[in-house]
């Protein structure tokens, strides 16, 4: 592929990358609106206190633990990714219409930040159970931090980029680090 076309993909890539992480963040502002809608409206649930208290122990493990295995699953695919090269069969490359690079760094992202969005819904069916919106909105930082961290990245690109380029389907060696 010609630099100038390379270009061009990776242009592509990356702005579909960021209009998906784009949609993804917005939704954590839809959490805090509707959260904001149904506080005027006095809308709660009740619950009892010790459920309560217990839902709030499990999400604070819960919201941090998201964060982290987000990113993580993204740097897992993404390695695993690199590693793999560009050892693709000769049918699924016919049918393709970019490189296979390309869609795994999609995959890659997508997977990270439906993992991002896990605190902000768990903080979102707290505050239904009747936690205050501070609550809500801590839940949301996670989420937001998450995001952040997993945003598109045009160097992890290149690296599968490079990688695909590095490795033909054609032979059994390795990919080169």
């Amino acid at each position: 592929m010609a630099g100038g076309d390379r270009e061009k993909l990776h242009n592509k890539a990356m702005l579909g990358q960021w209009i998906i992480w784009g949609g993804m963040t917005l939704s954590v502002g839809m959490y805090l609106w509707i959260a904001f809608l149904v506080r005027a409206q006095g809308v709660a649930v009740d619950v009892a206190p010790e459920h309560l208290a217990i839902a709030k122990v499990v999400g604070w493990g819960l919201g941090p633990l998201m964060v982290v295995v987000a990113c993580r699953v993204r740097a897992f695919m993404m390695a695993r990714y690199r590693n793999d090269g560009h050892a693709m069969n000769n049918e699924m490359i016919g049918r393709a219409t970019a490189p296979v690079y390309v869609a795994r760094a999609h995959t890659a992202m997508v997977f990270s930040l439906a993992l991002s969005e896990v605190p902000v819904i768990y903080g979102f069916v707290l505050f239904l159970l009747g936690e205050s919106l501070n609550v809500l909105m801590a839940y949301a930082a996670l989420s937001l931090l998450a995001n952040l961290l997993n945003r598109p990245k045009r160097l992890e690109l290149e690296a599968l980029a490079q990688s695909a380029a590095a490795t033909s389907i054609y032979t059994t060696e390795p990919p080169r680090s």
